[in-house]
């Protein structure tokens, strides 16, 4: 029993003389340790604060750009109809230039047509005439015809 007791003051004296000499390294290495976790603390803090301040920052410039695609956009609508509105202004002005100009054709042809039809009708008149005048016609009113043409070449030269 006394051998247990021995190793029980044995073991209490070496815990006691541990701590009396390890006491001021392990306070310092504590105390040591303490602050290095409060200065990683407090950077992490201030990082965080960093990290948020930025974050703010970006949604601040992404609000900006999507506005800023927002209003992109309606220009881009707007010139579009605008374009839109050209090309239907510049088609209804082509299109009216092609009526225009098929009108033009078709009373240019319905004059050559006429032209045509007035020539037909004069050379048809006047073969029947011939016709007419040859059946009808004796060597006496053919001499006064010629000498008529005759006179009014005359008037006509004068």
């Amino acid at each position: 029993m006394w051998e247990f007791l021995f190793k029980v003051v044995n073991f209490l004296l070496l815990v006691f003389l541990l701590f009396w000499f390890l006491r001021k390294p392990i306070k310092s290495k504590l105390k040591e340790r303490h602050e290095f976790l409060r200065r990683n603390l407090e950077e992490a803090e201030k990082e965080k604060a960093l990290w948020e301040k930025q974050l703010e920052e970006l949604k601040i410039r992404v609000k900006g750009l999507e506005e800023e695609a927002k209003l992109i956009r309606e220009k881009i609508i707007a010139e579009a109809q605008r374009e839109k509105e050209r090309i239907l202004e510049e088609a209804k002005r082509e299109a009216e230039r092609i009526r225009l100009q098929a009108q033009r054709t078709m009373e240019e042809e319905r004059r050559k047509l006429e032209n045509l039809f007035r020539e037909k009708l004069v050379l048809r008149t006047l073969k029947l005439l011939e016709k007419i005048l040859k059946e009808h016609l004796t060597p006496k009113d053919q001499k006064k015809l010629l000498e008529d043409f005759v006179q009014d070449l005359r008037r006509i030269k004068c």
